[in-house]
């Protein structure tokens, strides 16, 4: 009555879905653009945390169309996402200026002053693709300013009790969160991907 299915044929399985998503999938835009302000170990947590984020994505019943554009040929970034991706997934050096309509981006930036309220089906989002260990500042904020393309925030005050550290959170669980108010328009429900220690 049960067949046993191997990892491989699973695995196919997940990439057919994602590969579909680039017909009918909502568009995600991870900005590779900063690799240069990083270490060289944020740059390795950087992509380790994508890959997570791309797992996830990969298990959901709608996963995200991702594109990760302003990738530097050759250097590490291109090297490891070009190893470990499915090639379905757009690794470009263009920048997202150039291939989407800038009214439909919104960089997802935790320095935004403006409230995500709900999720817009319309919109592209743009996720930056860093880990700053060492406080740099809103780079991503600035650089959502530079190229005049709208700006937005999760509600975390809104719905968290922030104890301590940063409220900058990690890729993975920043596309979890995404994925998840995408699906259920439920933030309090998106939270949980944030752990309680926070």
């Amino acid at each position: 009555l049960f067949l046993w299915l191997h990892n491989s044929t699973i695995n196919t399985g997940f990439n057919e879905r994602i590969c579909e998503s680039l017909m009918n999938g909502p568009h995600c835009v991870v900005d590779m653009g900063f690799e240069n302000l990083m270490e060289e170990r944020e740059v390795k947590n950087t992509i380790s945390q994508l890959i997570n984020a791309c797992s996830h994505n990969k298990h959901c019943a709608e996963p995200f169309h991702l594109t990760f554009t302003d990738l530097e040929k050759d250097k590490y970034s291109h090297i490891q996402l070009s190893h470990y991706l499915p090639k379905c997934y757009i690794k470009t050096e263009a920048n997202f200026m150039d291939i989407f309509p800038s009214e439909n981006l919104i960089y997802l930036t935790p320095d935004s002053p403006n409230e995500m309220k709900v999720y817009d089906p319309e919109a592209i989002y743009i996720i930056g693709g860093m880990v700053d260990l060492s406080s740099r500042g809103a780079v991503t904020l600035a650089k959502a300013k530079k190229l005049q393309i709208r700006t937005a925030r999760f509600p975390i005050d809104r719905y968290l009790l922030w104890e301590k550290g940063s409220k900058y959170l990690t890729l993975n669980q920043v596309f979890s969160i995404l994925h998840t108010i995408k699906d259920s328009g439920d933030w309090l429900q998106a939270f949980r991907h944030i752990p309680q220690r926070k």
